[in-house]
């Protein structure tokens, strides 16, 4: 993996283009009443815990942030969607830049930028935030620990992926996925045979520790709604297989849709250039999961 020489006219224009879309969904998010499931994790704000029944705290801890600055209106407590998203959004286009060039991470950015599942992102504040948002940030740390023959920044991965558990429970699925991508890469395996990446993993699990401990308290009520209850509670219909489908091309196009699978498969068939591989390492497992449980 190569880093590409940055290009400062075309970063500036993607920087911009980011703070735009940010300064107009911050603006009118303050014309819009809260929808129920934001009014509760409002309600979580206000009672802080280690964690939740529905999800891990970490919606509500930035909500609580953001409010005890500048009060409970709607658009405080959505400042915290647009800080997730912006986190997001930056270290995304950190990364692509550093994967193949600032062409690339300026079209990669200005796809996201205009598909409506970000301007839902920037207004709505929802678990998925701060998953995204930490998922974003282990990809950059992983990225620059290879780049830089540098095993330090998988430490701060691991924080990343830690943040993402503390957004929702699918962000477990980073550890593996990043010890997948060192495992299959050669300048990662030799990173594995020091203390960083190890220590990355504690980290991570550290971070996760209040979810641990309010479980424990709690007979285990969160594990479980979120594993086996779901599970039996759920049934498969071919219908929902359709709804989910349209639900997707709904958030983000049906044309970005397309390409977005694509661009999975590109990725595979380009595996054995390290950053090919690298982001199908860290795309399609959250996808396929997505795929077969959602509907």
């Amino acid at each position: 993996m190569t880093v590409k020489a940055p290009d400062p006219r075309l970063d500036r224009l993607a920087l911009g283009l980011l703070a735009l879309a940010t300064a107009f969904h911050v603006g009118y998010a303050g014309l819009l009443a809260l929808s129920p499931q934001e009014a509760y994790y409002w309600t979580w704000s206000r009672d802080l815990s280690l964690s939740y029944f529905d999800h891990p705290p970490l919606a509500a801890w930035t909500i609580r942030a953001f409010t005890a600055a500048f009060g409970d209106s709607e658009r405080a407590i959505r400042l915290a969607a647009a800080f997730h998203s912006t986190v997001f959004a930056v270290f995304l286009w950190l990364s692509a830049r550093r994967l193949f060039g600032s062409r690339a991470a300026l079209v990669a950015l200005a796809a996201g930028l205009s598909v409506p599942l970000f301007a839902l992102g920037q207004v709505i504040i929802t678990p998925d935030g701060p998953l995204l948002s930490g998922w974003a940030m282990a990809l950059y740390f992983t990225v620059r620990a290879l780049d830089e023959e540098e095993p330090r920044w998988l430490v701060l991965a691991g924080a990343a992926a830690g943040w993402a558990m503390l957004g929702k429970y699918t962000g477990a699925l980073l550890l593996p996925q990043i010890l997948a991508v060192l495992l299959l890469d050669a300048r990662g395996r030799r990173k594995l045979a020091t203390p960083w990446p190890w220590l990355g993993a504690v980290l991570a699990l550290a971070l996760f520790s209040p979810v641990v401990v309010w479980n424990a308290r709690h007979g285990w009520a969160s594990f479980g709604f979120q594993t086996t209850e779901r599970a039996h509670a759920s049934h498969f219909r071919p219908v929902l297989v359709g709804r989910f489908l349209g639900l997707q091309a709904g958030l983000v196009t049906p044309v970005m849709l397309v390409l977005l699978v694509e661009a999975v498969v590109q990725a595979f068939r380009r595996r054995a250039d390290d950053a090919f591989r690298l982001c199908f390492v860290f795309a399609a497992p959250l996808m396929l999961i997505a795929a077969v449980v959602s509907p």
